[in-house]
């Protein structure tokens, strides 16, 4: 059985019915953080919940704080509960195999009684002998040490020279002359599983894949479609903490002994040092490593989904290129092959790497329709839905068709909150408007999957020289010291390892910028592929320029295909430092540089450096090719732009160049628009993303066959493209994008009536019998038009020029600054932290009744990271512990509540001396606890005191593993209710008032009562509107809000933007005359989860925007 998520799709465009409602499967598939104790009932309401808000599907992850034993008869009972329930609503239960992470471990159960299981590694020690002793004592399974001869940089200057222990088993080494740094090399135990070994992932897949077969394997390929593998690697970054340890396995001396034909363990030394060979025994080491990871865990777990029709899904531990890839994936190209969907880790919401392209590369060239990214992790609390789109569209024009949030979490009361936020649920005010959200992504995703992705473009992927120079230790060189100048060959390591990153960024940002569509291509993809007609073919993509990166290091048959592809008719470019090894040994390179030579005239091993030559030059260089197929006209060409060091002329020589080497699919003069493009079996798709934090207007060429059509993601709709320019098969057309904003357009059907020119924004064309209506709006309310509005209005045959009537300039409309307001909730506030104190026997407890402050203040509390651990009262949990805190109230308002998180053991609370019933009712969090104090709340000072007792109570410490293991300090607390808060003194202390204001101004909420509130304010003024301003456009506008805007208009919804453009029409809803305009703001949940007093609200000028409408009749005679 073929699992469904992997199944190909329709080559043609979407009827737009199917585009404005998406069949399921391509909404966002989130994380679903099963991070406490688990309850049945709580379980279905959140699938319920998930699923109303247009979330496709959700994967079911084992989360720090889990306190439902993992993989146990009643996490299983939760599982299937959790599966009838998305069965019943449409839902998707993806599953995840692992407790927390990285895959591989079954929660530590398959290294249990098990340790031949458990991963190994290569670890260096070593010292420098100059003209004294060396003595070194092996710590671990011994593998041998070298003394190395190194020159006054450090650099190896010659073999290497093996040493015995002495009979006190350590290493005594005395120097002859020179400098040496003398190795010894020892396997480390870690506490990770062994990747390498099948035996022990047949036991992980035991222990948790089958057990979820049995479980819910009737809903496998349905309602159950994939599973993920999270984080896997070589060396585990959280295990193995030293940065030169290398991966290692019993498996692999062996392994390693018959693929490459000799001792691995007599060549350590090439490992960490440039000793003669060192990059042939690296290729070997890596590639071999690779191999054996694939065959050892990658593929098994590949073939247990496909033999139960799910899909094999995740994503791999520091994959982005090049130097984290080595070393923890070996060979990722090979990994990401090893998935049925591959996917990628997008931290934060960041906008940039290049492992979103690999990751999609091997998709689109292996009929793979879906590409993953697990994504939003880590950015926080005050993350917007704004950021989060501009990520995922950035992401989008990388590949990427299926977004995995980080995350809904079940709970985040306590520690929970501060493990890698923000969520995606109920905790943020924002949860009502993310079904928007949820169907953009549904739109795009289902929209970019048609078809087949066209680049004309593949980049050969330097793998093997980053093999050849991966350096032990590496860290990335930044500022000049990444482009430092030197003689490739015979350069360190770590500087060739630094130009190999570098110049590929730089090219790949290059090519985004000029919008040139690329993919990948590994040197396993090259020999698989087919050359058609002076085309590169892999899969559906047909590449007809390979560029060739920096790269130092080319087997001598990835050099014969790429000098095939040229002899075949393909063109080829270099942009850097041309291969001068192969990693095969000395005769094999020798052989190479003749073969690089005599493609290119050019010698790989002479120095590469920045001479007196001019732009211009450069320009010269890059058009007159190194080599030209006189039968074919293909050419070898080569351009450096690092030597020209203006950057807009860097950009047009390489532009130009490019024009010369393939088809033409697009030309936008915008370094800031990203493009992505799509061919299907009756047109073209093109998504373009403005990166930029401001508006851009361009003027965009494509070259496509073809009636041009919007898609809105936002809306769902598909319009007309009226304006438009042709000639022959060139498409011009303006585009205006908001910042942060995308837009998809496509070419498809036959051409009819359409404009040519016009100098307004057309919106319509209708026929009458006499005449055409062309209809639009000025582009700009604030500056004139230089001419009356006029078209050129063109069809099949003809054109005709036409003019209207100017209407002219109106003023905006300004809103004033003060507003009504209405507060659609209750104001939250953060109490000053806890003070605690540890009673001694017999102290009279009526002391929590008032307010001590000699009392010990809490500790701030720690993010939840790596590196996690106690809270320090956690480390010693005292028999009894007292805890108050306070506020101060001017008087008391008819609703106040006291809001509290769980703690791990029963507690009580006081107010003013007086105990208070807490209940559990979902504000903020379906786990808080509330209890109503208006009533013993007073005037003046109020102690809220708490005291709890951990006797017999002990925390297991805390690992990467399981990073909460839970909570036995409270959180602060907070209070809610009908106030405002506003600062008494600098310490931080707010003074209530009782009530809210019936008004605010412009500017942000919290410094007029609302530091800490997160939810829905209500702004409204009335505003008159003159008869006049209804023969224009009008654009309620607003400058900055923060962060969603829900537009009424006399109590009627117009619009809600939750991202740019910040403005809505209001033409169809407002009239002559006083008119209310109502403005709900929703801000994050940072300001009442953190106490952060974020600046939320309507932070700058509202006005109406009049855009005068242009109509121009064009007669048909």
């Amino acid at each position: 059985m073929r699992p469904t998520a992997i199944r190909s799709l329709p080559e043609e465009l979407p009827a737009p019915s199917e585009f404005l409602n998406p069949p399921p499967g391509y909404g966002p598939v989130p994380f679903w953080f099963w991070n406490a104790r688990m309850e049945e009932a709580e379980v279905r309401r959140q699938v319920r919940e998930m699923a109303e808000k247009g979330c496709s599907g959700a994967f079911l992850h084992a989360r720090h704080g889990l306190q439902t034993p993992y993989l146990s008869p009643e996490w299983f009972s939760l599982v299937r509960a959790a599966v009838e329930e998305a069965a019943e609503c449409g839902f998707q239960i993806w599953l995840y195999d692992e407790d927390n992470w990285p895959s591989g471990t079954a929660g530590g159960a398959v290294t249990a009684g098990h340790p031949e299981y458990r991963a190994r590694y290569l670890q260096l020690s070593d010292a420098l002998a100059e003209q004294s002793s060396v003595t070194l004592s092996p710590e671990g399974e011994f593998l041998g040490a070298w003394a190395i001869p190194v020159d006054p940089e450090g650099e190896a200057s010659g073999d290497a020279v093996p040493l015995s222990p002495g009979d006190d088993g350590r290493i005594h080494f005395d120097p002859p002359d020179g400098r040496w740094r003398v190795c010894v090399f020892t396997v480390g135990d870690g506490g990770y599983v062994d990747l390498l070994n099948p035996e022990a992932t047949e036991r992980f897949l035991h222990l948790t894949h089958d057990r979820y077969a049995e479980a819910v394997g009737e809903h496998f390929g349905r309602c159950v479609p994939g599973i993920f593998m999270d984080e896997a690697t070589l060396i585990s970054i959280w295990d193995v903490r030293d940065p030169r340890a290398l991966p290692w396995s019993p498996r692999l001396p062996r392994e390693f002994q018959v693929r490459c034909g000799y001792d691995l363990r007599e060549h350590l030394p090439a490992l960490v040092a440039a000793v003669p060979g060192a990059a042939r025994v690296r290729c070997d080491y890596f590639s071999t490593l690779g191999a054996l990871y694939a065959e050892g865990f990658l593929k098994p777990v590949q073939a247990w989904c496909a033999a139960h029709g799910i899909a094999s899904t995740g994503h791999l531990l520091c994959e982005e290129p090049l130097a984290p890839q080595v070393r923890h994936q070996a060979n990722a190209p090979l990994a990401y092959r090893c998935f049925d969907i591959p996917g990628v880790d997008n931290l934060t919401v960041r906008t940039g790497g290049l492992h979103h392209r690999l990751a999609a590369s091997i998709a689109h060239q292996s009929h793979r329709a879906r590409v993953l990214s697990e994504t939003f992790g880590a950015a926080g609390w005050g993350t917007t839905l704004a950021q989060r789109k501009a990520s995922a569209d950035w992401q989008l024009a990388q590949g990427i068709n299926l977004f995995v949030p980080h995350a809904v979490y079940y709970t985040v009361y306590g520690k929970r909150k501060r493990e890698n936020p923000p969520s995606e649920f109920e905790q943020e005010p924002f949860w009502p408007h993310y079904g928007r959200f949820s169907e953009y992504l549904a739109r795009l995703s289902f929209l970019l999957t048609r078809g087949k992705h066209a680049a004309r473009i593949a980049v050969l992927y330097p793998l093997r020289s980053a093999w050849a120079h991966y350096h032990v230790g590496y860290q990335t060189p930044t500022g000049e010291e990444a482009r430092v100048s030197f003689a490739c060959y015979g350069s360190s390591d770590a500087l060739l390892l630094a130009r190999l990153e570098s110049d590929l960024a730089a090219l790949c940002t290059l090519l985004q910028e000029l919008h040139f569509d690329f993919d990948f291509i590994d040197e396993a993809g090259l020999a698989e592929a087919r050359i058609e007609q002076s085309r590169l073919c892999l899969g559906p993509e047909r590449y007809e320029l390979l560029i060739l990166p920096s790269m130092t290091t080319c087997a001598r048959s990835t050099w014969a295909r790429i000098r095939e592809f040229f002899d075949e008719g393909g063109n080829i470019l270099s942009c850097g430092l041309l291969p001068f090894q192969t990693g095969m040994g000395e005769e094999e390179d020798q052989q190479l540089r003749r073969e690089v030579q005599e493609l290119t005239t050019l010698d790989p091993t002479a120095p590469d450096r920045p001479g007196g030559s001019t732009a211009r030059a450069m320009g010269r260089e890059a058009m007159r090719p190194l080599n030209v197929n006189r039968e074919h006209g293909s050419r070898f060409a080569r351009y450096l732009p690092w030597r020209v060091p203006d950057p807009g002329q860097r950009s047009l020589l390489m532009k130009t160049l490019l024009r010369s080497l393939v088809t033409l699919d697009v030309d936008i003069d915008c370094p800031d628009l990203v493009c992505y493009q799509r061919d299907t079996a009756d047109g073209k798709l093109f998504f373009l993303v403005n990166t930029a934090d401001e508006e851009r207007r361009v003027t965009a060429t494509f070259y496509a066959l073809g009636r041009p059509e919007e898609w809105d993601p936002e809306t769902g709709e598909v319009r007309r493209v009226w304006q438009y320019a042709r000639a022959g098969e060139k498409v011009t057309l303006p585009l205006h994008f908001a910042p942060r904003q995308a837009r998809v357009l496509s070419f498809s059907g036959t051409e009819d009536l359409h404009v040519e020119r016009a100098n307004f924004v057309v919106t319509r064309v209708t026929e009458t019998d006499e005449h055409y209506l062309v209809e639009g709006h000025a582009r700009d309310y604030a500056r004139p038009m230089e001419t009356p509005p006029n078209c050129s209005l063109a069809w099949e045959g003809g054109s005709r020029w036409a003019e209207g009537i100017d209407r002219g300039l109106l003023e905006p409309i300004t809103l004033g600054e003060v507003w009504d307001l209405r507060v659609l909730g209750d104001n939250y506030l953060v109490l000053p932290d806890w003070w605690f104190h540890i009673p001694q026997p017999g102290e009279d407890p009526q002391i929590l009744a008032e307010y001590h402050d000699y009392w010990e203040p809490l500790l701030p509390r720690e993010p939840i990271t790596w590196f996690p651990k106690l809270e320090p009262l956690e480390l010693h949990p005292p028999d009894e512990v007292w805890l108050q805190t306070r506020f101060r109230l001017d008087a008391v308002p008819s609703s106040l509540s006291l809001l509290l998180e769980p703690l791990d053991v029963p507690y009580t609370v006081l107010v003013n001396g007086q105990e208070v019933a807490l209940i559990q009712t979902g504000v903020l969090d379906p786990r808080f606890l509330t209890a109503d104090i208006a009533d013993v709340a007073r005037e003046g000072i109020n102690v809220v005191a708490m005291r709890y007792s951990c006797k017999g109570v002990r925390l297991d410490p805390p690992d990467n593993l399981h990073r909460i293991t839970g909570d036995l300090v409270p959180e602060p607390a907070r209070l809610l209710g009908s106030f405002t808060a506003m600062p008494e003194d600098d310490e931080g202390e707010f003074l209530l008032y009782a009530g809210f204001p019936d008004q605010i101004v412009t500017g942000t909420w919290v410094d007029q009562g609302f530091p800490h509130f997160s939810g829905v304010l209500e702004y409204s003024q009335p505003v008159t509107i003159k008869a006049d301003y209804f023969d224009y456009r009008l654009m309620l506008a607003w400058e900055n809000a923060a962060e969603i805007v829900d537009v009424l208009v006399n109590g009627r919804p117009v619009g809600v933007r939750p991202w740019p453009p910040n403005a809505v029409d209001i033409s169809e809803h407002a009239f002559a005359g006083t008119n209310l305009i109502t403005l709900r703001v929703t801000n994050t949940a940072v300001n009442a989860l953190l106490g952060q007093p974020r600046p939320s609200g309507i932070l700058g000028a509202v006005r109406i925007e009049p855009y005068a409408r242009c109509e121009v009749k064009v007669p048909k005679d």
